[in-house]
């Protein structure tokens, strides 16, 4: 449960509820109707046991909105409801519901863990009174401990001894408040582009994959607040913000980062917050009409609006604004907007674009300042007869780039070659494309390289060994690829080799051991290829391959050494 449950957010927890253990996918009107429903199945599975788990259960007001009053009454025999809350009497409902209650405290982190946290990023501090106080002031608590720690790397005696007061204060009131407090002085402190960074990042990104919230805020910004303990960056390669932290800045934020169509309404219908709007970000499905946005509410926003992306029909535009919108750095648009609402060429600080290909748009006039491009939807042809210009100067920064759903377009926009700083190439669903660019190979900087069903591809450029810096590629559903060319073999950091469906493959080179850092293979449903090249043995880091639907010949003929590898063949 976050901090600080609307009544909406209690809805999408009952429905969690209600689906999670009766397997009961409903619209709920409000809270009333979902503790009823709770209560009424409860009663119809009187013999089966119920466990549900509520992680972060703080607030007693909202326990009792999200569970029903006569709870006791209905929950089956042997169920549980295990709650991890900060504060036991948030849970005091459940004695007032004839519900047995028991405790499990949690102990705190032994000292030399503790004291590892808090020194993880100011392993140099050796102020010894110093670090015993702020062990003893933190209790044990990870976050306390990872901000204090935080601010000990600035080794500013003025910033220590105001951490080590705030502590000394916490002890007064409650432990929320503390934090709360301690993200308040940590947050004052920043700059205030970091600033705007950590307001975006709580209110619309946690979760996000962190390459894509990186270009969005800034990479600076999102180095700040990792070295300031606000957000880390997960093993999954997704953004991490700790509850505490992120409740604190949707608070901050709630009334200029919009993330539902009625607050966008009201603030539409107010010209004061629409001048201070910094994000617009609908992404759930909502049963009313779009909302329409005229002209004039785009030159109100135009000054202030970082953040812009929701998808169907939720927002009609009326009108376009020929002001710069000079904020805005995410602009994320459904592929049927024939218009958009701004002149892309004015956007001089956007990141990242996700949308259509639409009418006066120049891809001659792209913004310095883009790193993430992708082509959406319906708008094939005017991709397709798009040329990049011979020299390209303000696309150059672009380090993504993709085109999906095109599903008419036969070859990419001359040109692509001049992007000398893209890392990463996606090509989905593009079912008409028939040839990648002759000079392919001179994207020197290319990682990553996906087509997923691009169903005409017959080859590959032959020049495709010179990515040498390729790790992965996936060539997922291209049937009518037949052969891979000889060069494919130079590709010598590839670690990742998707083939799977690529029915029309009838061989792979005879040099392909050659990719001797290759670690995983997937050649499922590889239906035409029956032998392997004899050098397919000196492929010693391959650690998985996957086989499915393969030929029996091409898995009886296999040349490796299977104690090393995970083979799967079903």
């Amino acid at each position: 449960m976050e901090q600080n449950c609307t009544k909406k957010d209690l809805k999408v927890l009952q429905r969690q509820i209600l689906y999670g253990l009766f397997q009961q996918n409903v619209e709920l009107t409000d809270c009333d109707q979902g503790r009823g429903m709770i209560w009424s199945l409860c009663k119809k599975h009187p013999s089966r046991p119920l466990f549900l788990y509520i992680d972060n259960g703080l607030k007693n007001t909202d326990l009792k909105q999200l569970l029903p009053e006569d709870l006791g009454s209905c929950l089956p025999p042997r169920s549980r409801i295990l709650v991890t809350t900060r504060n036991l009497h948030e849970t005091d409902i459940f004695n007032a519901r004839n519900i047995q209650r028991q405790q499990y405290r949690v102990s705190s982190l032994p000292q030399t863990q503790a004291r590892k946290i808090l020194l993880k990023k100011a392993a140099d501090y050796n102020d010894e009174k110093n670090i015993h106080d702020l062990l003893e002031l933190c209790g044990g608590v990870p976050l306390l401990l990872e901000i204090a720690g935080s601010q000990l790397a600035i080794t500013s005696r003025n910033t220590i001894n105001i951490v080590l007061e705030l502590l000394r204060e916490g002890e007064k009131v409650e432990e929320d408040d503390i934090s709360d407090r301690m993200v308040d002085f940590v947050y004052h402190r920043l700059l205030p582009p970091v600033k705007e960074a950590f307001l975006d990042i709580t209110s619309f990104f946690h979760d996000w994959p962190t390459q894509k919230v990186t270009y969005i805020v800034g990479e600076e910004e999102f180095r700040a607040l990792e070295d300031a303990s606000f957000i880390q960056n997960s093993q999954m390669g997704t953004v991490i913000v700790h509850d505490i932290v992120r409740a604190r800045g949707k608070k901050m934020s709630e009334q200029n980062r919009i993330r539902d169509p009625e607050t966008l309404l009201k603030c539409l219908e107010d010209g004061e917050k629409l001048k201070n709007l910094k994000g617009i970000l609908l992404y759930e499905k909502y049963e009313q009409p779009p909302i329409e946005i005229n002209e004039n509410h785009l030159n109100c926003m135009s000054n202030s609006l970082r953040v812009l992306s929701y998808e169907g029909s939720q927002i009609i535009f009326r009108g376009k604004c020929k002001k710069p919108f000079k904020q805005l750095r995410n602009l994320g648009i459904p592929s049927n907007v024939a218009n958009l609402p701004m002149e892309f060429e004015k956007l001089g600080r956007l990141a990242r674009y996700r949308g259509p290909f639409t009418q006066g748009m120049s891809l001659y006039e792209l913004p310095p300042s883009l790193l993430a491009l992708h082509f959406t939807g319906s708008s094939e042809n005017a991709v397709e007869n798009s040329k990049l210009p011979t020299e390209i100067t303000l696309a150059s920064s672009v380090v993504k780039l993709g085109f999906s759903d095109l599903k008419n377009m036969r070859r990419l926009p001359d040109g692509l070659e001049k992007l000398s700083k893209l890392q990463e190439l996606y090509l989905i669903d593009c079912h008409q494309l028939r040839e990648l660019p002759s000079k392919l190979g001179d994207l020197s900087n290319l990682q990553r390289l996906w087509l997923d069903q691009c169903h005409e591809l017959k080859e590959l450029p032959s020049d495709f060994g010179q990515l040498s810096n390729l790790t992965s590629i996936y060539l997922s559903g291209c049937s009518a690829l037949c052969v891979l060319p000889s060069s494919f073999a130079h590709l010598i950091s590839l670690k990742q080799l998707y083939l799977d469906y690529c029915t029309g493959l009838k061989k792979l080179p005879s040099n392909f051991g050659q990719l001797q850092n290759l670690e995983e293979l997937d050649l499922s449903h590889c239906s035409a290829l029956e032998e392997w090249p004899l050098s397919f043995r000196d492929l010693t880091k391959m650690k998985k391959m996957v086989l499915v639907g393969c030929p029996m010949k091409l898995k009886e003929s296999l040349p490796y050494n299977i104690s090393n590898c995970s083979i799967v063949f079903h």
